[in-house]
């Protein structure tokens, strides 16, 4: 692999494919969250600083420019977990961890929950997609 395309990776987070797929617990405070993350690296073996569950409580999904340049006084809560520590991923073959997180006992009910996974890694960390936590499918949509 080539400087850029390592510089890409670096900017783009496209490193590894991450894939979030399933979390298996209700939305409230304190509750125990089950997940499964699936990693692959792309070009290369990926040395990453730990595998971890990211939650993001929304107030308004619709909100415009403005309402966002407010949050940066007033920002939306946002919860990290680990689910796995130090990894290395070979090139091509793909990890499967598993954990429980345990939510923040004053979550939030009035608002919007996402749920990702998420590689601490080099440059941009790689990540899967910003799902809506639903306690009724236990799993993000496929897509």
């Amino acid at each position: 692999m080539g400087i850029f395309d390592k510089l890409k990776h670096a900017v783009t987070g496209g490193a590894a494919k991450v894939e979030l797929q399933k979390y298996d617990g209700k939305l409230e405070g304190g509750a125990l969250v089950f997940v499964r993350v699936a990693v692959t690296a792309n070009d290369n073996d990926l040395t990453s600083k730990g595998v971890f569950i990211d939650l993001h409580g929304e107030d308004d999904m619709d909100e415009k420019l403005l309402d966002k340049a407010a949050e940066l006084f007033n920002p939306d809560p946002e919860f990290s977990w680990p689910v796995a520590t130090d990894q290395v991923f070979p090139v091509g073959e793909t990890k499967v961890l598993e954990n429980a997180i345990a939510l923040p006992p004053t979550l939030e009910q009035s608002r919007t929950w996402l749920i990702r996974a998420r590689v601490e890694a080099p440059g941009k960390d790689p990540s899967s997609a910003w799902v809506k936590f639903d306690s009724a499918t236990s799993a993000p949509p496929t897509t």
